[in-house]
């Protein structure tokens, strides 16, 4: 904290909590075809927070739960592999009774090299 007890983010984590928000405000213009809609949701306390491990990191998280019928479609990104992502996508969906919106997959044309 400075002398007017604002906090610098570094060591009070406000900073980590706002990397992610300004990072959903950052999209390519490449995208825009796609109408995404991404959630933030801003409820930081301890009880709420569960975490994932990717790579070398620990990842926090909050799950949020939703309708199943807002969802209209699923766009794969560019990927190297979409192929395999498409496959493993309508796994998941089946597996977690969202079969109906395999039929709604659809490969982003947006070039893998470029993003």
């Amino acid at each position: 904290m400075n002398e007017n007890n604002n906090g610098t983010g570094f060591n009070d984590g406000n900073l980590f909590f706002s990397i992610p928000k300004l990072c959903f405000k950052a999209k390519s213009e490449s995208y825009i075809i796609e109408s995404e809609w991404r959630l933030c949701k801003n409820e930081f306390n301890e009880e709420n927070i569960k975490f994932n491990v990717k790579g070398n990191l620990i990842v926090p998280f909050i799950e949020h739960y939703f309708d199943k019928n807002i969802i209209k479609e699923i766009f794969i990104g560019p990927s190297a592999n979409s192929e395999q992502v498409e496959r493993a996508l309508k796994i998941f969906l089946s597996k977690f009774g969202y079969e109906n919106l395999s039929k709604s997959i659809k490969r982003s044309t947006i070039s893998y090299r470029s993003v």
